[in-house]
């Protein structure tokens, strides 16, 4: 049973910073899980990297969700453009990136 009946504007709002905060969050774990050496800071930063991505994963659906209710209702399409901004696929860009690391 599906009971979603839309969220608000400020809630749109919201959802957006934190998905624009977990986002940096994934891109930082992920990044420095590469240059770290010790295995257990690594392992936490692995831990984190893909409880981000669950995190992240829910946060675009909730605004997918919002933006078909939207525009399903005939309101304003703010929220379909949130949603298709947090879905541009950032955080799969920084998956699919290795960074090369300099090691002297």
């Amino acid at each position: 049973m599906n009971s979603f009946k839309g969220i608000t504007s400020h809630e749109i709002y919201d959802i957006h910073q934190l998905l624009t905060r977990k986002t940096v969050s994934a891109t930082k774990s992920f990044s420095m899980s590469k240059l770290v050496k010790d295995e257990e800071l690594k392992s936490i930063l692995q831990q984190d990297y893909s409880y981000a991505k669950e995190q992240i994963k829910e946060l675009e659906r909730l605004l997918q969700m919002s933006a078909r209710s939207s525009s399903a209702s005939g309101n304003n399409l703010k929220s379909i453009q949130t949603s298709e901004l947090a879905s541009s696929g950032i955080l799969k860009e920084v998956k699919e990136k290795e960074i090369p690391i300099k090691q002297n």
